[in-house]
């Protein structure tokens, strides 16, 4: 377990939860599930589904002017901070359990204020998922790494156009610039 990266990360999403940076939310979130991909860390990806979560619930208008928002928000801040504190114990165990009492406070929130079917850190599961596919990992790999559910991920992989991406490395502009300077032309 990463627990440097894993703090460091824990710290920009709260600021970024706290000041309702929604876009630095969305940032920290792919930046954290790319070093779990790499590192194929699910405690890293576990903050990674936090800090979606978090930007889904803070980008939500009927949530964050709710008269419950603020005491919400400082309950996840508050828990985001034992599950950092967790990682000074060097127990792995401990921090799981903290990673599950904080996932159930977002998913608390999500419940009383959310308007959704499928819950938000379900969601989040779901799309970063999708995301670390897109990175290049086995839809199993990717399943089990953020633990979303391998039948959903299918039908939402299967429903976007990631698997028909193709990502260009060079354009046939540059293709044909550089076959000319090797010709010399």
């Amino acid at each position: 377990m990463e627990h440097r990266l894993i703090e460091n990360f824990l710290v920009k999403t709260k600021t970024a939860f706290i000041n309702n940076d929604v876009s630095a939310l969305k940032n920290i979130s792919n930046e954290v599930l790319k070093h779990a991909v790499i590192k194929t860390d699910k405690h890293l990806a576990e903050v990674a589904v936090l800090g979606y979560a978090l930007m889904k619930l803070s980008s939500k208008n009927h949530i964050i002017k709710s008269s419950s928002w603020e005491s919400a928000k400082n309950k996840i801040a508050l828990h985001i901070d034992k599950t950092r504190l967790s990682l000074s114990d060097s127990n792995k165990l401990s921090f799981e359990k903290e990673v599950i009492r904080l996932h159930e406070s977002v998913m608390a929130v999500d419940s009383q204020l959310g308007y959704y079917v499928m819950n938000t850190v379900a969601k989040a599961r779901l799309k970063l998922a999708s995301s670390a596919y897109a990175l290049g990992l086995s839809l199993g790999s990717a399943s089990d790494l953020t633990g979303a559910d391998k039948k959903e991920l299918m039908a939402y992989i299967g429903a976007t156009t990631i698997h028909d991406e193709e990502h260009v490395e060079m354009t046939i502009a540059k293709r044909m610039k550089k076959f000319n300077n090797l010709l010399g032309a």
